[in-house]
């Protein structure tokens, strides 16, 4: 326990005294069970820096007073954060060791911080939007030209948010099977998502009087992702979609304004907003190819690779890199063997390098056109790795497991800058399912 702060000049005997305290002080708050292994050891101090920083300036200014400047409080707590065996001086509170020679600039400065703000964690809706009922949150989109987000989950809830979190517009697909994916149709100015048994598409624009669902059905397969590509058409009006099925085809389906007339499709028996339309009466051929073994779990296209990405749970072709032609001419692709398969990849643009992660609880970097071994690892998960994100502006990369752990990593040095969890656990909850980092903004959005 640290002594109050006293309200007399230092002495030599009384400095001494502080001096004493402050190393018992540091070696407490830097203190892990030593049994422990080492990935443990890292994820126990940094759950207690990230909310200890407030704490911290408090035990020091009890000893110290108000002579140790918030700058100099805060060069010493992230020297400690960066390295938590690194050697504390006494001398750095007051500016006059080396914390500022061995603490970047760049991290003196809370607004170019590289760790996520924590503190300003808030809620700000249910997954079933105005629909009051238990759901979860199976994915988010973000629009970046009309600066809205899609939300949609488990049970058909498809929401539009704005980019202050205000509700805009939400509705129910009245599906019996659950939602796998959604995304944005620019040319058509529609929401497109995919269930287990179709693709749907729902013009959010629309009054509810006038809502009319189009779903394309049946499919062959079970959808399981889906991903809106910049695909060269013939039409203005028209769009095409990236979806993986559970048999692990990647399927290419282009949908254009004509498909959408009446005469194209069959009203549902049920509900006349629900209009359903036959693949085979589509204006284009679905198109197809199987890459992978097993369920497709992602897609994702890069536009700056002009090549699109899936991945897979299987261990003989986890990952897949190719361009939109090799779904038409059947060439080979870039291809990945992984150990309990990638559950979850992204591409860093500046540092040019795909980021795969897993089962495994291992998170690899790749060369984009070298995949015989990744040019990285990253080590520190203990729980399967569910989705990463990439933060272009500040080289990051956030990763999340099943235990609700994040990560931030460093890109370029392949270093951990912060780790922190979600401790608002509701009843029923048990894993945040799906997770966007919005450039735009900069903050990180989970879902759960």
């Amino acid at each position: 326990m640290l002594s109050s702060q006293s309200s007399r000049p230092y002495t030599v005997g009384s400095f001494r005294m502080k001096l004493a305290l402050f190393e018992q002080f540091i070696e407490e708050f830097t203190y892990v069970d030593e049994e422990l292994n080492p990935e443990e050891r890292q994820q126990i101090l940094q759950a207690r820096l990230t909310n200890g920083y407030e704490p911290f300036c408090e035990a020091i200014r009890n000893l110290f007073g108000n002579d140790v400047s918030t700058q100099d409080l805060k060069a010493l707590f992230r020297k400690i954060a960066l390295n938590p065996d690194a050697q504390v001086d006494w001398s750095e509170l007051f500016g006059i060791g080396g914390a500022t020679d061995e603490v970047p600039d760049l991290l003196l400065n809370e607004d170019t911080s590289s760790v996520i703000t924590t503190s300003k964690r808030r809620f700000v809706g249910e997954a079933g939007g105005d629909k009051k009922r238990r759901d979860v949150v199976q994915c988010i989109v973000q629009v970046p030209k009309y600066d809205f987000y899609i939300i949609a989950s488990q049970k058909g809830i498809i929401c539009q948010w704005s980019s202050k979190f205000r509700l805009q517009s939400c509705v129910d697909l009245n599906e019996s099977s659950w939602v796998t994916g959604c995304g944005f149709l620019p040319s058509l100015r529609r929401i497109a998502v995919t269930s287990e048994r179709a693709l749907s598409l729902w013009d959010y624009r629309a009054k509810r009087k006038q809502l009319t669902i189009y779903q394309i059905k049946p499919l062959e397969n079970s959808p399981q992702c889906m991903i809106y590509i910049p695909w060269k058409t013939e039409s203005m009006n028209e769009d095409t979609i990236l979806f993986g099925d559970d048999q692990g085809y990647v399927n290419m389906m282009t949908v254009s304004s004509k498909d959408l007339h009446m005469k194209n499709s069959t009203a549902g028996k049920t509900d006349s907003q629900i209009v359903t339309i036959e693949p085979n009466k589509l204006t284009y051929a679905l198109q197809r190819r199987r890459f992978h073994d097993d369920w497709v779990i992602k897609i994702k296209y890069f536009p700056q690779l002009e090549m699109f990405g899936s991945c897979s749970p299987s261990s003989n072709c986890s990952f897949i890199l190719g361009n939109l032609e090799k779904i038409l001419d059947h060439s080979p692709v870039r291809e990945l063997a992984v150990p309990k398969g990638v559950n979850c990849f992204d591409y860093c643009t500046k540092a040019n390098v795909i980021i795969t992660a897993g089962a495994d609880k291992v998170i690899r970097v790749w060369h984009p056109l070298i995949f015989t071994r990744p040019t990285g690892k990253l080590l520190g998960h203990l729980f399967t790795i569910v989705d990463i994100a990439v933060n272009e502006k500040d080289q990051q990369l956030i990763s999340l497991s099943t235990a609700r752990v994040f990560r931030v990593w460093d890109i370029q040095t392949l270093s951990c800058l912060q780790v922190f969890t979600d401790n608002e656990v509701r009843p029923g909850e048990k894993r945040i399912s799906c997770m966007l980092f919005d450039a735009k903004h900069d903050r990180l959005i989970t879902g759960k």
